[in-house]
């Protein structure tokens, strides 16, 4: 329980202080629960977290003319968030293992990068409705994905350093080699 309260934190404190775009605990938070915690509750309540985040930057700190309950681009963040977390918590049989945790960071934020920016371009203006418009913005969007890689290796490291030095089962260290 503590995990998950710490894990919510974490992530919503990510999304709140200023940071690079995309450099934030959202994904890291999710690889976590999946692997570690490997409950449904935990990742209701990454959800949860996320949505709280959202409302108080779509309301707060970037204001519109009408208060937000969701936006579009929340759906496209969503489906990765839940795909990923499904994955991983299937296919992860030794939580603790570090190849493992490598391989779901890494699996988690490329699938992140291709959901969210296909969502980008369905939902804008900005890009032309065919091959060279999607093509574009996922070019565009290259920037973006190695903010995503090392917010989510930096918050998933920090993660598992907190876990592993604040949990009680000192055997963990001999798990993890």
């Amino acid at each position: 329980m503590h995990s998950l309260v710490g894990l919510v934190l974490i992530l919503i404190i990510s999304r709140l202080i200023p940071h690079p775009p995309n450099f934030t605990a959202a994904t890291a938070a999710i690889v976590f629960a999946a692997v570690s915690l490997r409950s449904w509750t935990s990742l209701v309540a990454l959800i949860g977290s996320y949505w709280a985040a959202d409302l108080i930057i779509n309301n707060f700190m970037y204001s519109s003319a009408k208060f937000l309950w969701v936006t579009p681009a929340f759906y496209w963040i969503l489906i990765p968030i839940v795909v990923s977390f499904m994955i991983i918590r299937f296919s992860v049989k030794d939580s603790m293992a570090p190849l493992a945790i490598f391989k779901s960071t890494f699996g988690a934020s490329c699938l992140f990068f291709i959901v969210s920016n296909f969502g980008v371009w369905a939902n804008s203006v900005n890009y032309s409705k065919n091959f060279n418009g999607l093509t574009l913005c996922y070019f565009n969007a290259i920037p973006f994905f190695g903010n995503e890689l090392a917010g989510t290796f930096f918050y998933t490291s920090l993660i598992y350093c907190i876990y592993w030095s604040t949990n009680s089962d000192k055997s963990l260290a001999t798990k993890t080699s």
